[in-house]
């Protein structure tokens, strides 16, 4: 007799569940470009053209939503800092353009956060339709243990990889994720579930288990949004036009002042419960603009109040205490 062709088992409602949890978020990868970059050491004892370069080193960087040049409307690419810092020739692969290295131009940059916009020449007003962007996510609504996806071209290698992780911890500036990146991730995406970007990949810590840091895309875009409107003033001529094109630079806020810890005795006889001491405060900065001057203990800024060991609680993100810069 003909032996039947047995079913395969039915898959069940956990398996279901198990491959879900490992789908890669849906973007387009067009939208993500492999960056190299060959750099120029500075050398206090030599002049700038005679210094030694290095390279090529590699990175990531990838098109958003909304971010583009004023003035014709190309989008701008963004990557992280520290992989085009001295650099001399920058150059990545869009897909939409060519298959090979398109040259591409530093616009400018917040070292701080680690966070840097590119001009990719040979994008025009009739191909730039060709190029995909990611869409914005938003990194204020980031939760301890949130899932996340680190996109980028790990090593250099010229193949895209997609690690996955979760939202670990935080610092002053960045946040703590424990997605595995390695050189070569350095500028790329971090997206969630939904596609969306929540971050830029900017740094890992040698020496320990997927201990690594994004930049919140809410903060690189206010640095972001800075540089393009600064580094698109009216037309110049001469010198004036040759300064408008060099990169913009641009800052994060901070306190602009030094702060000492106090203690239990002296905030006791000032009668008040928590605080630091003002050290010095530079002069034209909002502290001192308010009043705030060496010598005076700083309780609260707005409505955060600033404990006696220089730390102020981070409301709305997990109730962490985060030192006051």
């Amino acid at each position: 007799a003909r032996a039947e062709r047995q079913a395969p088992p039915a898959r069940s409602s956990g398996c279901a569940r198990v491959l879900a949890c490992v789908q890669h978020a849906r973007i387009d990868k067009g939208a993500v470009c492999r960056l190299m970059c060959d750099g120029r050491v500075f050398d206090y004892l030599k002049p700038w053209n005679r210094g030694e370069t290095y390279g090529p080193s590699t990175g990531t960087g990838f098109f958003l939503e909304g971010v583009s040049a004023p003035n014709d409307g190309a989008p701008l690419l963004i990557t992280a800092y520290h992989c085009v810092d001295m650099g001399i020739n920058v150059r990545v692969v869009v897909e939409g353009l060519s298959s090979g290295y398109t040259p591409a131009t530093l616009v400018g940059a917040n070292p701080a956060l680690d966070v840097a916009v590119l001009r990719v020449e040979g994008i025009t007003a009739e191909n730039m339709e060709r190029i995909p962007r990611l869409r914005v996510g938003d990194s204020d609504k980031c939760f301890l243990t949130q899932r996340l996806q680190a996109v980028g071209f790990a090593l250099g290698e010229v193949h895209m990889q997609t690690t996955f992780g979760v939202v670990s911890g935080r610092t002053e500036t960045h946040l703590q994720v424990d997605a595995a990146v390695n050189g070569g991730n350095s500028g790329g995406p971090v997206v969630n579930d939904d596609g969306e970007v929540i971050g830029i990949v900017v740094a890992g810590m040698e020496g320990a288990e997927n201990v690594n840091f994004m930049c919140p895309l809410a903060e690189a875009l206010k640095s972001i949004g800075r540089i393009v409107r600064d580094a698109s003033p009216p037309r110049r001529r001469g010198q004036e036009a040759a300064a408008a094109a060099a990169p913009v630079c641009v800052h994060s806020p901070t306190m602009d002042a030094a702060l000492r810890l106090t203690n239990v005795a002296m905030l006791r006889s000032i009668g008040s419960p928590d605080g630091v001491i003002v050290a010095a405060v530079l002069g034209g900065s909002p502290l001192h603009l308010a009043g705030v001057r060496a010598g005076d203990v700083l309780c609260s800024v707005d409505d955060h109040d600033i404990d006696v060991q220089g730390r102020v609680e981070a409301r709305g993100f997990w109730g962490y205490r985060l030192d006051v810069d």
